[in-house]
Formats: structure tokens, sequence, C-alpha cells
């Protein structure tokens, strides 16, 4: 298992090296700001949420008719996962300082 996931570069003599360990993550957040992990996790938390809605309900379901997913089921669902907000509204709901949203961001355009 690789220990990094890869480097982020916000200047010259300015870079971060993320970790996979979500403990040493938690360090490398509150070494640029104190106090953000409790930010990053609720962060987490909701990006998980809507990660299982769109598994569920949209992902892991077979659609053999219209009807299989233009439902009211699929309507309701699909209204949680704000899928036409941008991920950097997301992120600052949960995140203060600038540094740790563009590393957030960076990683969401990385994963999606």
């Amino acid at each position: 298992q690789l220990r990094y996931i890869y480097d982020v570069y916000f200047d010259r003599d300015d870079c971060i090296t993320v970790p996979t360990n979500l403990a040493e993550l938690q360090h490398m957040l509150e070494s640029i700001e104190p106090g953000s992990t409790h930010g990053f996790m609720s962060f987490l938390t909701d990006v998980y949420k809507k990660y299982e809605i769109a598994r569920r309900y949209f992902l892991e379901r077979t659609y053999r008719k219209p009807s299989d997913f233009y439902n009211m089921t699929s309507l309701v669902q699909g209204a949680k996962l704000k899928t036409l907000n941008h991920a950097d509204q997301l992120i600052e709901q949960y995140i203060d300082n600038e540094k740790i949203q563009k590393l957030l961001a960076f990683q969401t355009l990385y994963i999606g």
C-alpha cells in the first residue's frame, strides 16, 4: 500500500504531500489550521451519505424501462445529492482555510 496519494503544489516552495492514512491526514490538516479536522470529518460524512444514496438508488439498480428511473423515489433521492451545486460550495460549508479548501477540491476532481 502506498503511504502517500499525491503531492499538491500551491507554489514553487509550498507543497503538501497527502497521506493515505486517515490519522496522518488529520495531523496534516491540523498542522495547516488547528481545529480543521472537525470540519473535514463533517465534510467526509456528508460526502459519504451522498455516495450511499447514489449507490443505493442509482448505481446498483437495473433500468429496463423509463419508469425505473423517472419516478418519485428517484426524484426525491436525486434531490438529496444536490448535483447542481459546485464542489467548492460544499467544501466551503465545512472548511474555512483556503489552502485546505483547494486541497479538497483537487482531491474531489482527482477522484471524481
